[in-house]
């Protein structure tokens, strides 16, 4: 039985090992650009004037989304403009660019 269970936990580490690794991959091949301004720019938002910890800690967290997304390419495509339709199909952070570009955030003001 414990050998059984050392099996068990052995390839469930080396399965997180591999997806630790292809996740890495994926962030260290970018090429640093912050897609996330680019986006919110050509949708026309913008942050809320003056900035209060919520909107910082909603930014901070868009920013981490944009560097870990998989799918910059379809990014580049529709920055390009050579991507036609809405960028909901790719982006997970559509719903919050679009929030902001409305107003519709609701920010505590400092």
């Amino acid at each position: 039985m414990n050998a059984l269970l050392i099996t068990v936990l052995a390839v469930l580490l080396s399965l997180a090992a591999l997806a630790a690794f292809v996740s890495g991959r994926r962030v260290i091949r970018d090429d640093g650009r912050l897609r996330l301004l680019e986006m919110m720019q050509r949708r026309g938002a913008a942050l809320p004037e003056p900035l209060s910890e919520p909107a910082v800690r909603n930014q901070a967290h868009a920013l981490r989304v944009c560097v870990t997304c998989p799918n910059k390419d379809l990014c580049d495509e529709w920055l390009r403009g050579s991507r036609t339709g809405d960028s909901y199909a790719f982006c997970p952070n559509t719903h919050y660019i679009e929030q902001l570009r409305q107003g519709r955030l609701a920010f505590n003001r400092v």
